[in-house]
């Protein structure tokens, strides 16, 4: 994979393994604005703090900001709409797809959705004498451990458990991401990449039997999935995460994200967020750059930190450092925000420490453009600029 950034760390530009490039552009304000595919097709977005229209995709709002419709028009096909509920606590309640099923959602006083019901389909009547009269799967009940979903429950449609298809999933302690999948007697392990996104599984015995990459938004590419075993394989397996604390939806193609909804095909959310601006200028928007942060509630995006030896042998943890956008700092031309000063005048924000203003550096852990960058603020950096540690060479 080949990445390319704009100045505000921005993915601009992508390539696959294969060689299909992909560019994206973006508004002033960071929303996403137009994505050319590997053929050279443009989708462009509505310049607002959401995405109310990309290519053939129409979306509609409440005056809450919800979206209550979307529409897919495709040339010579009849379009195709998804309506959306929501209660009181903008949360999402009910999906109307164009298959003509109904599906509700419950949730707890933790905003964890506890199960999902199809309430209306459009499956032939079954015969009153036929034995698979309630067998039809109609509710998903959903048990969690804080954080963590760790067990999936199909219900038939007369109640009852349908425990030969239930999925437990095991976790790491403080971990979003499950490590492993039981189900019918069989363990299978859970592979991920550094961001938590589920990239194999594996049975016991080494075998893949399930495998899928995601593109830079969230599309599900799949390598190797359940079409390859028969349901009651024993070693037929699924995964519905995602991106670190999104699961996938089949009926509505929204993945859920805990106190949110996100949507693959706008890279958005289609709720504001519950916190305001403390999750961001863009109330709509998932993360910056989806390369290396991560939003695994719906609410804030979090920088996926991760570590290298430098060149004197030492290893480093590189982590976000908190900036303060609307901190107003003196400068030569006046006060400014931070923001005014990344943005207009391509230095360095600052960080208050103790009382003080200090800028953070960025520093080249191997002394070239090439080595990669960790930040140190200016005090850190003068204390060592003599050392081994920074400078080896």
């Amino acid at each position: 994979m080949g990445y390319e950034y704009n100045d505000n760390g921005q993915l601009t530009c992508y390539v696959s393994p294969f060689g299909d490039k992909w560019q994206l552009t973006y508004d002033d304000k960071g929303n996403l604005t137009t994505v050319t595919d590997p053929q050279g097709r443009q989708q462009k977005g509505r310049v607002t703090r959401r995405i109310t229209a990309k290519g053939y995709q129409d979306y509609h709002y409440d005056i809450n900001g919800r979206l209550t419709q979307k529409v897919v028009h495709q040339h010579g096909f009849r379009a195709k709409t998804w309506y959306y509920q929501w209660n009181t606590l903008n949360q999402l309640i009910a999906c109307f797809n164009p298959e003509g099923e109904c599906w509700r959602y419950t949730y707890d006083a933790f905003g964890r959705r506890l199960s999902k019901s199809k309430v209306v389909d459009n499956h032939p009547i079954t015969p009153p004498n036929s034995p698979f009269k309630n067998k039809r799967i109609q509710r998903v009940d959903y048990l969690w451990s804080g954080d963590q979903m760790v067990q999936e429950t199909p219900i038939y449609a007369d109640g009852t458990p349908a425990y030969d298809a239930q999925i437990q999933w095991l976790y790491q302690p403080n971990e979003i991401t499950p490590t492993a999948r039981y189900q019918r007697g069989k363990l299978h392990y859970v592979v991920t990449d550094h961001q938590g996104t589920p990239r194999e599984i594996f049975s016991e015995k080494g075998i893949v039997s399930w495998a899928g990459r995601l593109n830079t938004w969230g599309q599900m590419a799949f390598w190797q999935s359940h079409d390859d075993y028969a349901d009651n394989d024993p070693e037929y397996t699924e995964c519905h995460f995602r991106f670190a604390g999104q699961y996938e939806d089949k009926e509505s193609g929204l993945y859920y994200n805990r106190f949110r909804y996100y949507d693959k095909d706008t890279g958005q959310y289609i709720s504001p967020d519950p916190i305001g601006l403390l999750g961001g200028f863009n109330p709509y928007g998932y993360v910056h750059c989806p390369i290396g942060w991560v939003d695994p509630l719906g609410l804030s995006s979090l920088f996926t930190g991760s570590t290298f030896t430098g060149p004197s042998d030492i290893t480093y943890t590189v982590y976000q450092q908190p900036i303060d956008w609307d901190l107003k700092v003196n400068t030569r031309d006046g006060v400014k925000t931070n923001l005014q000063i990344v943005l207009e005048d391509g230095r360095s924000p600052m960080v208050v420490k103790n009382g003080k203003y200090e800028i953070v550096s960025l520093h080249h852990s191997k002394q070239n453009g090439l080595g990669p960058l960790f930040e140190l603020s200016t005090p850190t950096h003068e204390q060592y600029r003599y050392s081994n540690a920074l400078h080896p060479h």
